[in-house]
C-alpha cells in the first residue's frame, strides 16, 4: 500500500472546521511531499478548496512551488507567490512591466480618486507615472555605480512606496464612495493581480495555493479592502475555511518575535493617555460626531475609555493628568545607579524593587519616587495598570474602523500628532501599526500571565546632571506574543503545523505548545491512525537506507599535528581576542579551542574516515577560514586577515597545508590527503538560492566539487543557523551524478548565544533586548527561574548574563541543545535511498550534552513520549552514545566513593565572608544602605535554604552569592531521601560500603523536617511561606545542600522560623531590625515588639552538632545546651547588648526548639547567680518549644514563657 503524510492531513482537512494540528515525525518522512498529494485528493473532491503554505525560507518555498506548477498543469490550478508590495514593485520595473500596468490601469479609469494629483486627466496621471518610472530609471542605475548608495536606496524604496499607497488608496475611496460594482471588477483584474498576488488569491478561482515566507505574511499584505497581516486570514466566505501549512514550525516563532518587536511602539504611555485626556473631553462635544455611525461607534468606546481613566483616578486618589513628570527623592537616593526603577507589565506587574509615587501638588508638581508609604502617595501598581489597559482600550477602538482610513487618520492627527512633543507621526505609526493585534479574542479566563498581550517595560531613571531631581521614563514594549498570532489563526483556519522538533516543550526560540494545546478552540492531538503512520513511514525510509552508525568523539588537534604550532601561534598574537574580550579570557580560549577541534575533525575525516562526504556544523567558521583564503568577504571590516597573514601564511607552507581557491570552494592537498573543502555561510548559501532563481538549475561550480575525482573528500563546513532554517544541503554522489545525503556529520560545538549580544544599531539592542525579556518572562512562568533572578535581570539587561544564566540554571536548555543537535543530523537523513555507515563525530562538548538528556531521570519521559517521532538514524546514535559512555559512567558511580569535601569547604567559605561582613555592622565599620544590604542578604540566604532554591543568586556589596556554591550533586541517594556520610572526610560511600570500620553514617535528609511534619500548624504555616517541609529532590538533578548549609543554615532557620510562628500564635511579636539597632544584628535572632526583649533561637541537640562535627570555633558552634560555657556566653550578648542599648534592664530569652530532655526553663540574673521567676532575672533559657514526646503540642514551659512575656 503506498501510504503518505497525505494520509495524515486528508480526514481533518474535510471538516471545515478551524483548529490546529501538530505534524510530528522526523525529517525526511515526506512531510511536504504529503501537501503536494493532499492537494490533489483535495481538489479531486472539492474544487473550491484553497491552501496557503507558509515557512521561513524562500528555498523552501521555490522547490515547492516548482513541483506545485507542473502538478497543477496536470490539475488545472495556479499557484500566487506572496511578496511585499515594494518587492513586487520593484521585480515589476525591473521587468520593463511596471509602467505599462500602471497606463492600462490609467486608461481603465482605475485612479478616478486622483487625491495626489490636482488634474485628473489620463494625460497628466500617464505622465505623472512616467515621471516616478524615470526618476526610477536613474536611481537604479546610480545604484550600479556604487556611489551614495544608502541615500539612493532609501530615495528608490520612497518612491516605491508612494506607488503603493497611491495603488492602495484607490480602493479606500472605492468603498468610502460604495462603488461595490466598481471594485469587484478592479478584484477581479489581472493587472490588479500582478500587483497584489493576495488579491488574487482571494478572488481567482484558478488560483489554489498561497506560498510565501512568515515575514511576508507577518509583515502586511493588501485584499483591496485594508492591510492584513497572519493572524488576519480567513476565508472571504462564510462557513469556508483555508487549509494552512506551517513548514519548519519550530523555526517560525522566532522569525515572528523579531517582527513583533520591530513594530512601534510608544516613548512614554504616561503621556499618550495625557494628550488622550486632554483633547477628547472638549473635542468629544464636536457636531460632526453625529454625521457618521462609525464616527459615532468611536465616540462611545473612547468616551468609555475616558469615563475608565475618570473613575480609576477618582477611585485611587491620583493627581493625574495635572501631574505627568517623574522625580527623585534625592534624600533617599543618593547613589545615582539607585535612581533607576523598573516595571514590567504583562497581565501581572513586577517591580525591580518597591517603589511608591507620592504626588506632589505644590511647588513643582510631580510624581516623586520614594521608598516607603506616606499620606500623600498612591498605588503604583493601580497607576501603571490604569495606563496600560487605557491604551489597550484605544487600540481596540482603532482596530473597529481598521477599514475607515481617512477617520483613523483625521482622529489620530486631531488627539496626538499635533503635540509639540510628539516627533512626526510615531503615534500614528504606533497605532496604524499595532491596533490589528487588538483584534484577538482570548478564549480562556487568563492567570497573571498573559501570551495575548506581550508586555511592557517602563524605567524611570535619573535624567540628566543639571535637574538632579528630574526623572526619565523610558519605555520598551512588545505588542503581543508569537503564540497569540497562531492561536488567532488556528481560531479561523486549519492550520497543520510541520515540525521534527515542535514536540520537545521549551520557551526560548519557540512556542509554547502547551499554553497552544490549553487554549486553542479546537487543538487536534495526532490520533492512533498518525502515529501508526509515521512508524510505518519510519520502517520503510529505515529499510531502504540500510543505514548503520559509527560514532566517534572528536578530538582536538594535538601537538603532533603540523597546524598545532601555527595555532598556538596565532594565540600569542591576540588572534582569538575581541575588543570587548581581556587576554586569556574565557571567551578567547573557547575561540582557540574551537580552532583545535576544527583542524581534529579534518584530521579525522581525512585519515580515519571511510566515507567521501562530510557535513560540518559549528558556530562559527570566521578564524578557520583565514587557513584557506588569504581574503575571504566576511573580513573586509576587520584586522584578523592582516594578522593571519603577516603571521602565519608561511607556517602554514612549512605545514605542508596547501590551498587552491577555486569558484565556490577550496582544493586542499594536507598529510597525502586530497578535499574540496566548502565554507556555506549566509552570503554564500543566499548565492545559491539566487543563481537557481535566475538560471532554474543548480550553480555547477558547487555541483562540480562533489564530482570532482581527484580528491578523497568533500567536506561542507556551515553553521547551526542554516540546521535552524531548515535547509536542505546540497550533495552529489560521485558516481551516479544525483542528489544524495553527506555520509558523515560532525558537531563541533554547542550553540553558545541563545540571546543575541552582537548588534549594529541601537534599534537593533533594544529588539534583541525585548526578545531576551519575553523569554525570560516565559521561562519565570514555567518556573525555570525564580523572582529573584527575573527582577535582577530587570535590573541589569546584560544579554551576555542571560546567556549564561540560561547555560547554567534552565533545565530546559539541554532540550534546546537536544532540538538543534536533531535539526543538524537531519541534514543527512533526508533522502529514501541506500546509504553506507553514516559516520558521526560530536565534541566531548556535545557529547556530554547527549549523555545528560539519555540518562538524567528528568528528561526519560521526554525520550520515551517521542520516541515514536525520532528518526531510526538519531536512535541508533542514542544507542551508539550510550554503549560508548553510559555504562562504564554508571559502573564508575556506583563503584566509587565520591568526596564532597571540596563543596562542603566552599560553602563554608562563603557564609564565613558573609559573616565577615556582619561582624563589620556589628563593630560600626558599615552603615546606611550597606547595612541594609547585608541584613536583607542574609535574611534571603536563610528564605531560599529554606524554600530549597538551589538556583538563587544574591547581590551584596557587589558580591554574588550563588547557591550552586551551597550544593552538591550525587548519584548515591538511597531511598530518595538518605545518604551514607563519613566525617569528618565529607566523603558519600554507596549502601554496600556501610561498615563500622568506615565510620559511615546515616545522613536521613528528612530529618531536619521530622517535628514541622508531626506538627500541624507549623505544617500548615511553613507550607502557606512555600518552605519546603520534606527534602525535595531536585527534578532535575539531585542537588542537595552541603552538610554545613543543612547544619548552619537550614536546621537554624527551620528553628527560628517555627519557634517565631509559634510566639505569633500566642499574641507575642517581634519587631523588623531598624537600622538604629543593627549594630546589635546577629547577637540576637528578635527583639519583642516595643519591649527590650531579646530573643535567641535554636535548633539544638547533641546528636545533630555530632553529626557534622562543627568546629568548636564555628559561628554556629554552640556547646551543650545547659551547660556553664553555654550559658556564659549568652552573658556575654546580653552585656553587649545593654552597652549598646543603654538599657540596663533589657533580658535575654533563649527559646531551644526541640529538646528530648524537657528540663524546667532556668532563670539567671546578670552576674549568672540562678533566680526562681521570669521577673528575677535576667537571663531565661528555655529547653523546648515542643513537646518531644507530643510534637503537635506546645511544651509546658514555652507557655509560662509566653504569659510572662505578654505580662511585661
Amino acid at each position: 500500500m503506498n501510504f503518505n503524510y497525505s494520509d495524515y492531513y486528508f480526514l481533518d482537512s474535510f471538516k471545515k472546521k478551524a483548529g490546529f494540528k501538530p505534524v510530528y515525525g522526523p525529517t525526511g518522512l515526506g512531510k511536504t511531499y504529503g501537501i503536494k498529494e493532499l492537494i490533489k485528493r483535495v481538489l479531486a473532491e472539492s474544487p473550491d478548496q484553497k491552501f496557503i503554505y507558509i515557512t521561513n525560507r524562500h528555498a523552501l518555498i521555490q522547490e515547492l512551488n516548482k513541483d506545485l506548477l507542473e502538478i497543477g498543469i496536470a490539475h488545472d490550478f495556479e499557484t500566487c507567490y506572496l511578496k511585499t508590495d515594494i518587492e513586487i514593485i520593484r521585480e515589476l520595473f525591473t521587468n520593463n512591466e511596471l509602467i505599462i500596468i500602471l497606463r492600462r490601469l490609467v486608461n481603465k479609469d482605475f485612479f478616478r480618486f486622483n487625491i495626489f494629483l490636482g488634474d485628473n486627466s489620463k494625460e497628466s496621471l500617464i505622465h505623472y507615472f512616467d515621471n516616478k518610472v524615470k526618476i526610477l530609471s536613474e536611481y537604479e542605475n546610480d545604484l550600479k555605480s556604487l556611489k551614495n548608495q544608502h541615500i539612493l536606496k532609501d530615495e528608490v524604496e520612497k518612491i516605491y512606496s508612494i506607488l503603493v499607497r497611491n495603488l492602495k488608496e484607490q480602493f479606500f475611496q472605492f468603498k468610502k464612495s460604495n462603488i461595490q460594482k466598481l471594485q469587484a471588477s478592479f478584484l477581479n483584474d489581472p493587472d490588479i493581480w500582478k500587483l497584489f498576488p493576495y488579491i488574487k488569491f482571494e478572488n481567482d478561482t484558478h488560483s489554489k495555493v498561497l506560498l510565501g515566507t512568515v515575514q511576508k505574511f507577518c509583515r502586511g499584505f493588501f485584499n483591496g479592502k485594508r492591510d492584513l497581516k497572519l493572524h488576519d486570514l480567513k476565508h472571504p466566505t462564510e462557513n469556508e475555511i483555508f487549509l494552512i501549512f506551517m513548514d519548519e514550525f519550530d523555526f517560525l516563532e522566532n522569525e515572528i518575535l523579531e517582527i513583533l518587536s520591530e513594530e512601534p511602539q510608544l516613548q512614554n504611555s504616561i503621556e499618550f493617555i495625557r494628550f488622550f485626556m486632554e483633547d477628547f473631553e472638549d473635542w468629544s462635544k464636536g457636531e460632526f460626531w453625529n454625521k457618521d455611525k462609525d464616527l459615532l461607534f468611536v465616540k462611545e468606546q473612547m468616551q468609555k475609555t475616558y469615563d475608565f481613566l475618570e473613575s480609576q483616578i477618582k477611585e485611587n486618589k491620583f493627581y493625574f493628568p495635572k501631574l505627568r513628570k517623574f522625580i527623585f527623592n534625592n534624600d533617599e537616593f543618593q547613589d545615582a545607579e539607585k535612581q533607576r526603577f523598573i516595571l514590567f507589565q504583562n497581565n501581572r506587574t513586577v517591580l525591580s524593587e518597591t517603589f511608591y509615587l507620592e504626588q506632589v501638588k505644590l511647588g513643582r508638581k510631580a510624581f516623586k519616587i520614594v521608598k516607603d508609604r506616606n499620606e500623600n502617595t498612591v498605588d503604583t501598581y493601580a497607576f501603571f495598570s490604569m495606563i496600560k489597559s487605557a491604551t489597550e482600550q484605544l487600540l481596540q477602538t482603532f482596530d473597529k474602523v481598521r477599514d475607515r482610513g481617512v477617520v483613523m487618520q483625521e482622529l489620530i492627527r486631531e488627539i496626538w500628532d499635533t503635540k509639540n512633543d510628539n516627533t512626526s507621526g510615531e503615534y500614528n505609526r504606533y497605532i496604524t501599526k499595532n491596533f490589528t493585534y487588538r483584534s484577538i479574542k482570548q478564549h480562556k479566563e487568563q492567570s497573571d500571565f498573559s501570551y495575548y498581550s506581550g508586555f511592557s517595560l517602563i524605567t524611570i531613571k535619573k535624567e540628566n546632571n543639571v535637574d538632579h531631581e528630574l526623572a526619565q521614563i523610558e519605555q520598551l514594549e512588545l505588542i503581543t506574543s508569537p503564540e497569540s498570532i497562531i492561536y488567532q489563526l488556528a481560531n479561523k483556519n486549519l492550520v497543520f503545523a510541520l515540525s521534527a522538533t515542535a514536540d520537545i516543550d521549551r520557551m526560548v526560540n519557540s512556542f509554547n505548545m502547551k499554553w497552544l494545546r490549553d487554549n486553542i478552540v479546537n487543538y487536534i492531538e495526532p490520533s492512533l491512525a498518525d502515529i501508526d503512520l509515521i512508524e510505518k513511514l519510519k520502517r520503510e525510509k529505515s529499510e531502504i537506507r540500510k543505514s548503520q552508525v559509527r560514532f566517534a568523539i572528536n578530538e582536538p588537534v594535538t601537538q603532533n599535528n603540523s597546524i598545532f604550532p601555527v595555532i598556538k601561534l596565532l594565540k600569542k598574537t591576540g588572534f582569538y581576542q575581541e575588543e570587548k574580550d581581556a587576554t586569556g579570557s574565557k571567551s578567547e580560549n573557547h575561540r582557540e579551542d574551537a580552532s583545535l577541534r576544527f583542524f581534529g575533525c579534518l584530521e579525522w575525516i581525512l585519515n580515519k574516515s571511510q566515507n567521501r562526504t562530510h557535513l560540518v556544523f559549528c558556530n562559527s567558521f570566521k578564524r578557520e577560514h583565514l587557513f584557506f583564503d588569504e581574503t575571504p568577504d566576511i573580513f573586509n571590516k576587520d584586522n584578523l586577515s592582516q594578522i593571519f597573514n603577516d603571521i602565519c601564511r608561511n607556517e602554514l607552507k612549512k605545514a605542508e597545508f596547501e590551498v587552491q581557491k577555486l569558484e565556490f570552494g577550496y582544493k586542499l592537498k594536507f598529510q597525502e590527503k586530497k578535499a574540496n573543502i566548502i565554507f556555506l555561510n549566509a552570503t554564500k548559501n543566499k548565492e545559491l538560492g539566487e543563481y537557481i532563481l535566475k538560471n532554474d538549475k543548480y550553480n555547477p561550480a558547487y555541483d562540480d566539487l562533489f564530482l570532482d575525482k581527484e580528491v578523497d573528500k568533500v567536506i561542507l563546513i556551515t553553521q547551526y543557523a542554516t540546521a535552524s532554517n531548515g535547509l536542505n544541503i546540497r550533495c552529489l554522489n560521485i558516481n551516479s551524478s544525483d542528489k544524495s545525503d553527506f555520509e558523515g556529520i560532525h558537531l563541533l560545538d554547542p550553540k553558545r548565544y541563545w540571546f543575541a549580544i552582537e548588534q549594529k544599531t541601537k534599534e537593533e539592542s533594544l529588539n534583541n533586548k525585548k526578545k531576551a525579556l519575553w523569554y525570560f518572562w516565559k521561562l519565570f512562568k514555567n518556573s525555570e527561574i525564580n523572582i529573584q533572578n527575573f527582577r535582577h535581570f530587570l535590573k541589569k539587561t546584560n544579554l551576555g548574563e542571560f546567556n549564561t544564566f540560561y547555560a547554567k540554571q534552565a533545565k530546559e536548555h539541554t532540550l534546546s541543545q537536544i532540538s538543534l543537535f536533531y535539526q543538524a543530523l537531519g541534514r543527512v537523513d533526508r533522502n529514501k535511498s541506500e546509504m553506507p555507515v553514516i559516520e558521526v563525530t560530536l565534541a566531548q562538548e556535545v557529547k556530554n550534552i547527549f549523555i545528560d538528556y539519555l540518562q538524567a531521570p528528568y528528561f526519560q519521559e521526554i525520550i520515551e513520549k517521542r520516541e515514536k517521532y525520532t528518526a531510526t538514524f538519531i536512535l541508533q546514535l542514542h544507542d551508539e552514545i550510550l554503549k560508548q559512555s553510559r555504562k562504564e559512567k554508571i559502573r564508575k558511580e556506583i563503584a566509587q566513593v565520591q568526596d564532597i569535601s571540596y563543596e562542603n569547604q566552599k560553602s563554608k567559605d562563603t557564609i564565613s565572608w558573609l559573616l565577615s561582613e556582619i561582624k563589620k555592622i556589628n563593630t560600626g565599620d558599615y552603615n546606611g544602605e550597606k547595612v541594609q544590604s547585608i541584613i536583607g542578604a542574609w535574611q534571603l540566604v536563610r528564605e531560599c535554604v529554606l524554600t530549597n532554591d538551589v538556583k538563587a543568586q544574591i547581590s551584596i556589596n557587589n558580591q554574588i552569592i550563588d547557591f550552586q556554591d551551597f550544593v552538591f550533586e550525587t548519584s548515591l541517594l538511597q531511598d530518595d531521601n538518605t545518604l551514607f556520610l563519613s566525617f569528618p572526610e565529607h566523603k558519600i560511600y554507596p549502601e554496600k560500603f556501610k561498615t563500622e570500620e568506615n565510620e559511615i553514617k546515616y545522613w536521613d535528609l528528612d530529618d531536619p523536617f521530622r517535628f514541622i511534619n508531626n506538627n500541624e500548624f507549623l505544617k500548615k504555616k511553613f507550607k502557606n511561606e512555600n518552605y519546603q517541609i520534606t527534602f525535595q529532590k531536585h527534578p532535575y538533578q539531585q542537588k542537595i545542600f552541603t552538610p554545613y548549609i543543612q547544619q548552619a543554615i537550614l536546621r537554624g532557620a527551620i528553628g527560628e522560623e517555627s519557634i517565631k510562628f509559634c510566639l505569633e500564635k500566642y499574641g507575642v511579636y517581634c519587631e523588623n531590625i531598624s537600622e538604629s539597632i543593627s549594630i546589635l544584628f546577629e547577637l540576637f535572632d528578635a527583639k519583642m515588639l516595643n519591649k527590650p526583649v531579646y530573643l535567641d533561637f535554636k535548633n539544638f541537640s547533641k546528636n545533630t552538632q555530632q553529626l557534622f562535627e562543627l568546629d568548636e570555633n564555628d559561628f554556629f558552634y554552640d556547646p551543650d545546651f545547659d551547660s556553664k560555657k553555654f550559658i556564659e556566653k549568652v552573658q556575654r550578648k546580653l552585656q553587649k547588648i545593654r552597652d549598646i542599648t543603654r538599657n540596663q534592664s533589657a533580658k535575654y530569652v533563649v527559646i531551644n526548639f526541640v529538646s528530648a530532655i524537657e528540663n524546667r526553663t532556668r532563670f539567671f540574673d546578670i552576674s549568672l547567680k540562678e533566680v526562681h521567676h521570669f521577673s528575677e532575672c535576667d537571663i531565661a533559657i528555655v529547653p523546648s518549644c515542643l513537646s518531644y514526646e507530643n510534637p503537635n503540642n506546645i511544651s509546658i514551659e514555652f507557655i509560662k514563657l509566653v504569659h510572662s512575656l505578654k505580662n511585661l
